[in-house]
């Protein structure tokens, strides 16, 4: 692993079968969450750093997933940070609350 300090991680699908995911997604989820949980960014980065990315490609609706206990104020600080980077554009954060 390297010392980046990524603005996002974006992990693509690696199929679906009859089971769920494929052995090739979990991979890929697993080493995200591992690059994930070694990088050194907080919310507000991250909710800087996709509110930029959905700016530049045009995607307006995201959905958020945290845990219940972080839900209300990360989906505070992205909808502020949603805000402010849009700038009178419409956007939609959706939230998808774990244990």
């Amino acid at each position: 692993m390297n010392n980046f300090q990524y603005d996002a991680i974006i992990v693509l699908g690696g199929g679906r079968n009859e089971n769920g995911l494929t052995e090739l997604s979990k991979q890929r989820l697993d080493a995200g969450a591992k690059v994930f949980q070694e990088s050194k960014a907080d919310t507000i980065c991250e909710a800087f750093a996709v509110a930029q990315w959905c700016l530049e490609n045009e995607a307006s609706k995201v959905d958020l997933v945290t845990s219940d206990k972080h839900m209300e104020r990360a989906h505070f600080i992205f909808n502020e940070v949603f805000r402010r980077i849009f700038k009178g554009k419409k956007f939609e954060i959706g939230k998808e609350e774990v244990p």
